[in-house]
């Protein structure tokens, strides 16, 4: 199979309740990534960025329509081999943002929120949250007008609110930036899981450790000169 047809081969797509059933049986991804609001395109991105980074599971929690998730996938462009995802839509099911968030603490995740500074008070920088835990869930929230991270009830069920830091444009500015597409945040924050895990030393093996000593003498030389 071609095109669309092969991309929706390496894409499981159980109900909510089956996913979860999955995760008492211990048969559910290890990791997730939750979506509280999305558009097709981003959700391309994130699959393809988050899937070549180790990360299997997608949850989302707005619901999608077949036409999203077709377009989704065709954008994603997963490749043939070695590269398969789960993708649960909790919404089909009626259920709210907030009482999804707490089955997956009650089957074990860890839930960590991710939110703009701006958004957050408090927030910890991803990379001074423990990301090395058996099951873990990063839950992204959605652009709003309101002033608020997350859905209702939604931050009350998390475990850890994590932001990741930036250089910002001056908010006087016409060009005032102050966040990344959600779809960056979720591939930085897949690359920091697996950084914590020591997988990326452990592939990289011998060519991390010649850059280590690299980097080591030239701040040697760096130093008398």
């Amino acid at each position: 199979p071609t095109g669309l047809a092969a991309a929706a081969q390496r894409c499981e797509r159980p109900a909510w309740s089956e996913l979860l059933a999955g995760m008492r049986s211990g048969r559910a991804p290890s990791c997730l990534m939750v979506l509280c609001g999305v558009n097709s395109g981003n959700l391309g991105a994130i699959l393809r960025g988050c899937a070549l980074l180790g990360i299997s599971g997608f949850c989302a929690l707005e619901r999608l329509s077949r036409t999203d998730v077709a377009r989704a996938l065709r954008s994603a462009k997963l490749p043939r081999r070695g590269c398969s995802i789960v993708l649960s839509n909790a919404a089909e099911e009626g259920v709210p943002p907030a009482l999804a968030i707490k089955r997956l603490r009650e089957a074990g995740y860890k839930i960590v929120g991710l939110a703009a500074e701006t958004a957050c008070i408090g927030c910890q920088p991803i990379w001074q949250v423990k990301l090395t835990v058996p099951t873990l869930a990063f839950v992204f929230g959605v652009d709003r007008d309101d002033g608020k991270a997350f859905p209702d009830g939604v931050e009350e069920e998390l475990d850890a609110v994590a932001t990741v830091p930036m250089c910002s444009t001056e908010a006087s500015s016409p060009d005032h930036i102050d966040t990344l597409n959600v779809s960056d945040i979720a591939s930085i924050v897949a690359y920091e899981r697996l950084r914590q895990e020591g997988v990326l030393a452990a592939q990289c093996g011998r060519g991390m450790t010649v850059v280590a000593k690299l980097s080591f003498l030239l701040r040697r030389v760096w130093a008398l000169v």
